[in-house]
């Protein structure tokens, strides 16, 4: 009361003036919050802000939302599913999916109650109200995405590929190892689920499952250096025995050997017989020409045993022919004859090798591995080869008129010859080893003479 009295009479006017105001204001303020509640809660209409996927549903009642929802709101013309780099497309129409307008327009009528959050109070007073941003929820029919996902699996699902070594053009190659794939259906159409029921559509990630391989490249051997390779000619006016040279080189190519492995060729190769499919051809036996099974093979072996000179692999055991034979020098070829001559290679590295053959043009063999130095070249040198002259060795004929000759069997001429292996580094010789030396005994000339006495008569 002190205070009051204080106070000059005009002041007091002023003061009551003041409060006055103030509680028309308020009252007023508050009076307008109460009758916009009021009105709000007798019309049951969605508050301003409250904003579905762009679309304004201030003043309308849940009835009209949901109709202004179904006419702006079109469905998706499809979803977009996601692996790798890998884009599938999954249709939609009416019939398999729809949006959950219901609970949309009920959640955008919960926002219209007076709730703690303010946003009810601040939305009837503001004139900028604060916007709510909703999203209806998209649902598609579970067994029509279960459908659409098993074509999708039919297309993703591989099983795993080991690494393996192939051979493409004669080289071997190493194809690396993929891991199995498999869609996980159910999965999947959980979590596509899930983004659509936050609204999203596109680049949904599929669920898959990884089977790993039991060979990896890794546990293979390297083949991808050739140790060497050598060629010899072919003679297609013998198809036989040219059929007998690619039944033996399918037999013996794609060859593994590990360190320290010897090859045969006998234990390989089996012997040749008209039921592996060999043919009957001309060989060799006794420096003779006979008929035989598997004439060819012996050029087979010899073109493996030069490919073997030039990777310097160990000799284990060979023979030479009995006489000189065509396709190669004299002293660089090797014979071979099942359970009495064979041809047996060591692999010398500290890693596994592999012997490729191919006929196509030539003949030829190869040998690949882990390591070549490049600086190396290595050579095949027959020298030094001396003549051993045949001998015509006559057969008298009474037979025959006397001094006639007839050549029962051609001669030929023996050789000795010394095989060399002659290695160059940078192209500077650096090393020349003795291989073999090899005797060809001559094939000496038989004729008849004849020793029948011819008696003329006299007229």
């Amino acid at each position: 009361m002190g205070f009051w009295r204080n106070i000059s009479v005009k002041h007091r006017k002023y003061l009551i003036l003041l409060t006055l105001i103030f509680f028309q204001i308020f009252f007023g303020i508050g009076g307008g919050i109460v009758a916009a509640g009021i009105y709000h809660v007798k019309s049951n209409n969605i508050l301003p802000g409250v904003v579905v996927s762009g679309v304004q549903l201030y003043g309308l009642s849940k009835a009209e939302a949901r109709d202004v929802l179904g006419s702006k709101l079109p469905l998706p013309s499809a979803i977009t599913l996601v692996w790798e780099d890998e884009q599938f497309r999954v249709p939609l129409d009416d019939a398999v999916s729809q949006y959950l307008l219901d609970e949309v327009i009920d959640r955008a009528k919960d926002l219209s109650e007076f709730t703690s959050d303010g946003f009810s109070v601040f939305n009837l007073i503001s004139w900028s109200p604060r916007e709510q941003y909703l999203t209806p929820k998209l649902t598609v029919s579970p067994a029509y995405l279960w459908h659409e996902l098993v074509k999708i699996k039919n297309i993703i699902d591989r099983e795993p590929q080991n690494a393996r070594i192939v051979l493409e053009n004669n080289i071997p190659l190493l194809h690396a190892e993929a891991w199995g794939i498999s869609l996980d259906v159910q999965n999947s159409r959980k979590v596509i689920m899930e983004y659509l029921a936050r609204g999203e559509t596109e680049n949904i990630p599929l669920q898959v499952a990884y089977a790993e391989p039991d060979v990896i490249g890794e546990q293979l051997p390297d083949f991808s250096h050739m140790l060497a390779v050598v060629r010899t000619t072919l003679d297609d006016n013998e198809p036989d025995r040219l059929h007998n040279i690619e039944l033996a080189t399918e037999m013996l190519t794609e060859l593994y050997m590990e360190p320290g492995e010897v090859f045969s060729f006998n234990e390989t190769m089996g012997q040749a017989t008209l039921e592996k499919g060999f043919r009957e051809v001309l060989v060799i036996i006794n420096r003779e020409f006979v008929p035989g099974i598997g004439g060819g093979i012996c050029q087979v072996a010899t073109t493996i045993y030069q490919a073997a000179l030039k990777a310097e692999l160990d000799i284990v055991q060979r023979s030479p022919h009995s006489r000189p034979v065509s396709y190669v020098p004299l002293g660089q070829d090797a014979t071979v004859s099942y359970n009495l001559l064979d041809l047996k290679i060591r692999n010398n590295r500290d890693f596994p090798i592999l012997m490729v053959g191919a006929v196509n043009e030539f003949l030829q063999f190869a040998f690949y591995g882990a390591e070549r130095d490049e600086t190396i070249k290595i050579e095949i040198s027959s020298e030094d080869i001396e003549v051993i002259p045949s001998q015509t060795l006559e057969q008298p004929d009474p037979n025959l008129p006397r001094d006639t000759i007839q050549i029962v069997r051609e001669g030929q001429d023996g050789y000795k010859v010394h095989v060399f292996r002659i290695i160059y580094e940078n192209e500077r010789k650096i090393l020349k080893e003795l291989i073999s030396t090899d005797i060809y005994m001559p094939v000496n000339e038989v004729v008849r003479v004849g020793r029948k006495q011819v008696f003329l008569e006299s007229k």
